[in-house]
């Protein structure tokens, strides 16, 4: 695989690693699931896989790039990541409200 596609691999993980951080708080998970928020093993394993899927994200730029450099990419991917399940969250709340 190229570099290009790892770093797409690591931004597509990281996404889903906020996701399923994201949908183990109670708040979010009501305004995107519409339900009473899951028991505590769901929540556990939406903390578990999304620290998985963040140390797929941290290998895929392993994979592109030197340690040194892929530290400083997987942390930028993270907040990309992090901005873009944020505005997600936002806009969902926002057009449920309406």
């Amino acid at each position: 695989m190229s570099d290009g596609a790892f770093h797409g691999l690591a931004l597509v993980l990281a996404i889903a690693g906020m996701a399923a951080f994201a949908l183990s708080l109670d708040a979010h998970w009501r305004q995107i699931a519409r339900r009473r928020p899951p028991s505590g093993l769901v929540r556990i394993g939406l903390r578990i896989g999304g620290g998985a899927l963040q140390a797929g994200a941290f290998a895929a730029c392993l994979a592109a790039d030197p340690p040194t450099m892929a530290v400083l990419v997987w942390t930028t991917t993270l907040t990309i990541a992090a901005a873009l399940v944020a505005a997600a969250v936002t806009v969902q709340a926002r057009l449920s409200a309406d």
